[in-house]
């Protein structure tokens, strides 16, 4: 999860009338950040863990300096999206801009997100492009993006054998789908599949297969006055998180390292976006 532009930013307005009720003065200044998205450990782990996961301890770190509070929640993925569009959370965690339309992103990515095929282990396969899916039941997340609404996304859409979940626990259920012969292999971010096949409950079940496809990720924030000064934070805050050296602390507890700057910036990425997707990028 998918769960990452054009050649230059794009500033769009969103009717911010739509989303009226949560642009009272009391909900701006409300001192609780709320995010939320689906278990996607290591991004997002679980709530009462001592390592509840990187990006949330990147928006506590960042916003706990401006005298916010950060309350993270577990819910589905589509849940999340919806709710952080109309206001009822702040921001859905570790979002691409296509499947995120409407929402606020800062300038910055906090990660990135490498589509990789998990199948059962000793499973003749090999990926080459799309054609390789064909014939084969694969599994999915509802509201996913695996390559930006490209051939990967476009073939799930289109075939007759795909899977779609919708669970706040779809990883469980897709290793389960895999293990009882139910899908014959899954799509998921290549870090969300090495943190599972370490827990003994998910250990040889599967083995993953690279697609090349690998895209920034971002919050996604609540189209307001509100969301947009919560981006420009996480920028600031990120850019002092690296200087500090403080970042590279936080990552190292998940055995991870900085994905770096030099693809965060929106107008140098590959990917593309269409003019007419309703989203903003927000800089100071």
């Amino acid at each position: 999860m998918s769960k990452a532009m054009a050649a230059s930013f794009l500033f769009l307005f969103c009717d911010l009338m739509s989303v009226a009720p949560v642009l009272a003065n009391e909900v701006f200044h409300d001192p609780v950040i709320t995010i939320a998205a689906d278990p996607w450990c290591p991004y997002n782990c679980a709530p009462e863990d001592d390592q509840p996961g990187y990006l949330v301890e990147i928006a506590k770190e960042v916003y706990s300096k401006h005298g916010y509070q950060v309350r993270y929640l577990l819910m589905p993925w589509k849940r999340a999206l919806e709710s952080s569009l109309h206001g009822q959370i702040d921001a859905a965690i570790a979002a691409a801009p296509t499947n995120a339309p409407g929402h606020y992103f800062g300038k910055y990515a906090v990660g990135s997100d490498e589509t990789v095929i998990v199948k059962r282990l000793g499973q003749r396969f090999s990926y080459v492009d799309v054609s390789s899916l064909e014939g084969l039941r694969i599994g999915r997340i509802a509201s996913y993006n695996y390559d930006l609404n490209g051939p990967i996304d476009s073939f799930l859409d289109a075939s007759m054998t795909t899977t779609t979940v919708t669970d706040e626990e779809p990883l469980c259920i897709l290793f389960d789908m895999l293990r009882r012969d139910r899908i014959d292999m899954f799509l998921e971010n290549k870090l969300v599949v090495l943190h599972a096949l370490n827990q003994p409950r998910y250990q040889n079940l599967g083995e993953m297969v690279a697609t090349g496809v690998s895209t920034p990720i971002y919050f996604a924030f609540q189209p307001t006055s509100r969301g947009r000064r919560l981006a420009i934070l996480m920028d600031d805050g990120l850019v002092d998180l690296r200087k500090t050296g403080r970042l590279a602390e936080i990552l190292n507890k998940y055995g991870l390292k900085d994905w770096g700057m030099e693809n965060e910036n929106i107008q140098n990425t590959s990917a593309k976006y269409s003019p007419d997707l309703k989203y903003q990028h927000v800089k100071p």
